[in-house]
């Protein structure tokens, strides 16, 4: 499961469809996922001061997880029978 830094829970998986998840979620969507990743780096550069890549998805979301404005969470160990 991926969170986000404001709690709210990913379903996707995968970078390109992480990138669209967040850009529907976004309280003023982008037209395309490549301008939400330029836009939204930018506002994460004014506000935390931190650079995020955003030539790729891959890249862009990798970021956002070592940053910390994506995290996960590990479900409960199964014992094994």
């Amino acid at each position: 499961m991926i969170k986000t830094n404001d709690g709210q829970t990913l379903k996707s998986t995968e970078p390109e469809d992480i990138v669209r998840e967040l850009n529907d979620m976004s309280f003023s969507p982008e037209p395309t996922p490549g301008k939400f990743m330029t836009e939204s780096a930018g506002r994460i550069l004014a506000f935390f001061g931190t650079k995020v890549r955003h030539d790729t998805a891959e890249n862009y979301v990798a970021d956002l997880f070592t940053y910390g404005l994506l995290t996960t969470e590990e479900g409960p160990v199964k014992a094994d029978a």
